[in-house]
C-alpha cells in the first residue's frame, strides 16, 4: 500500500482561535473578525473540490483539521482528520476521526480506508497520548503499532491463529470419540 504524505501543519493555534469560532455540536465554523467582505459571525471557508477549506496565511487548510485543532487545542498532523460518515461537509465533532490516510475519493464512502472486513477493524484504536495504534483480540492487547494497517494485520493474524486452534481442538475431540 502506498505511503501517504502527512497532513500539512496548521497555522499557530492562537491565530486560528483569533480568526474562527467552532461549534462542535453543529459543526459551524464562523469568523470572529472582519475578513475581506466577510463580517464577524458569518460562516467561514469555501468548498474546494468538494471539501470545505479555510484560507489562512496564504494557504487553504481543511476545515475538519481546523475544527479538530480549535476543539482539542492541538494540530492533528501527521494524522488526517476525516469524516466518519463519509460526508466532508459534516464538521460535527462526533463525525470527525483521526486517520493515518487522508480523505480521498477511494475512502469517501465510509470515511476510512476500505479493504478489510469490519471484524478486523473492530477493537483497534488510536492512542493520542502514546501516538500509536492499539489492537486487541479476546480482551488481550496484541500490541502497539505504528500504523493502522500494521494493527489490522496483527488482529487478522491473531484471529486466524485462534481459528486454527479451534479447528485443531475440534479435530482432536473428533478423534478421541472414535
Amino acid at each position: 500500500m502506498p505511503e501517504h504524505t502527512p497532513a500539512p501543519p496548521l497555522p499557530p493555534l492562537d491565530l486560528l482561535r483569533g480568526l474562527f469560532a467552532y461549534n462542535p455540536l453543529t459543526g459551524d465554523i464562523r469568523y470572529l473578525q472582519q475578513r475581506g467582505p466577510r463580517s464577524p459571525g458569518e460562516p467561514a471557508g469555501a468548498t474546494v473540490r468538494g471539501v470545505p477549506r479555510l484560507y489562512v496565511n496564504g494557504a487553504y487548510h481543511r476545515a475538519a483539521a481546523v475544527a479538530w485543532a480549535l476543539h482539542h487545542g492541538v494540530d492533528p498532523a501527521p494524522q488526517h482528520v476525516i469524516p466518519a460518515n463519509g460526508s466532508p461537509m459534516n464538521l460535527q465533532l462526533s463525525n470527525l476521526r483521526l486517520s493515518p490516510t487522508p480523505y480521498t475519493r477511494s475512502n469517501r464512502s465510509t470515511g476510512r480506508p476500505k479493504r478489510r472486513p469490519a471484524w478486523v477493524r473492530r477493537h483497534i484504536r488510536y492512542s493520542q497520548e502514546r501516538g500509536v495504534w492499539l489492537a486487541w483480540h479476546n480482551k488481550r492487547l496484541l500490541g502497539e503499532y505504528g500504523s493502522l494497517h500494521e494493527a489490522m494485520d496483527a488482529k487478522q493474524t491473531a484471529v486466524r491463529q485462534q481459528e486454527e486452534q479451534d479447528n485443531q481442538s475440534e479435530h482432536d475431540q473428533g478423534q478421541e470419540e472414535e
